[in-house]
């Protein structure tokens, strides 16, 4: 499986670019937070893809210390750029795109999960898998699973709630939003430290960190950007407080290890923005999946793995990932096709 993580690496190195004397004018646009949000939703797809491996140590050197070592650090640019997205509108549209926040977001993309879980509770009678009656209940609202992806839906619906709360209560009045959010996003972390699985609060201040960004952005690109002195300054600093307290996590537990997480997975995606700073970063196959793809991607790639397992192709892991990338890829094409375009004519988003 190492030549799989290999040629993932590859295809986001090809559609690098120098720029270097950037940053350009939109140098986070969405096709660049699309494309990068692509290489990790192709991680996760295989990360997901190793645990079907009955013997995955025998395959893969590289991809083994991969698994040991990536946490939840593959969906801390999702967080992050979302978070960075919904502040890039509110600024441009005002509280007239808060107000579309309820249907057009919330209820949108939630309404899309509730297809994609049906899906697997379907998948899951005709297979007779054991689900119990709560189990399913809460797969609806990401705190369980039927098989589906599912936490990543959830802590996004919720920040999704958080900041639609924060503007409606706060106005006009941004630090107060910021401030909301915030505080909220603290305590979410705090009651699903003492009740969730780590996975479902390890990496929600990125979010957060990413609506910080979009607020400051002119001030941190005149900065950054001013001299290659600052922006080399900037990103040798910012590795080090990512390595720094990613290692610290290793070997600490409680609170110190978990905020220690948080801290590292924010560093780990301002690597990214860096990065942007100075190479125009597009792929088109990597930007359809980062982009109008990932939720379709993220919730339904589990189905040819769950089939794909009980075939031969088990015995050949390579061809396995590439039959299960291909197929995940057309079925969130259908599934966007009937159930993203229908709930778009229902909302008017």
């Amino acid at each position: 499986m190492d030549i799989i993580l290999i040629l993932i690496a590859a295809l986001f190195v090809a559609g690098m670019r120098p720029q270097l004397d950037g940053p350009k004018e939109g140098y986070l646009a969405r096709d660049t937070t699309a494309t990068i949000n692509g290489l990790f939703i192709l991680l996760v797809m295989f990360s997901h893809f190793m645990t079907y491996l009955p013997d995955a140590g025998r395959f893969s050197r590289l991809a083994n210390i991969w698994m040991g070592t990536k946490g939840e650090l593959i969906v801390a640019t999702f967080l992050f750029f979302s978070g960075y997205g919904i502040m890039e509108q509110i600024k441009r549209r005002g509280h007239t795109y808060v107000d579309t926040f309820r249907v057009r977001r919330i209820f949108f993309v939630w309404a899309k999960f509730v297809a994609a879980v049906t899906v697997f509770f379907v998948i899951g009678l005709l297979t007779r898998r054991s689900m119990t009656l709560s189990q399913v209940l809460l797969s609806y609202l990401g705190l369980s699973s039927i098989g589906n992806s599912s936490w990543y839906i959830f802590a996004i619906l919720l920040m999704y709630i958080v900041t639609y709360c924060a503007f409606k209560i706060c106005g006009q009045h941004t630090r107060a939003a910021f401030a909301f959010v915030l505080v909220v996003s603290l305590v979410y972390a705090v009651v699903a430290f003492k009740t969730l699985p780590d996975y479902y609060f390890e990496t929600i201040l990125c979010y957060f960190a990413g609506m910080v960004l979009s607020r400051y952005k002119s001030s941190f690109d005149a900065h950054i950007g001013r001299s290659w002195t600052t922006y080399l300054t900037a990103g040798v600093f910012t590795a080090i407080v990512f390595v720094g307290t990613y290692l610290t996590c290793a070997r600490t537990t409680g609170v110190v290890h978990y905020a220690m997480y948080e801290i590292a997975a924010i560093a780990f995606a301002m690597l990214f923005v860096l990065l942007a700073m100075k190479f125009r970063l597009r792929n088109p196959l990597l930007r359809y999946m980062g982009g109008s793809a990932m939720f379709s991607i993220y919730v339904l790639q589990r189905i040819p793995m769950m089939f794909g397992s009980q075939t031969v192709l088990l015995g050949h892991p390579e061809l396995f990932f590439v039959f299960v990338a291909v197929v995940t890829v057309i079925l969130g094409w259908l599934f966007d096709r009937v159930v993203d375009q229908g709930l778009r004519k229902v909302t008017g988003k």
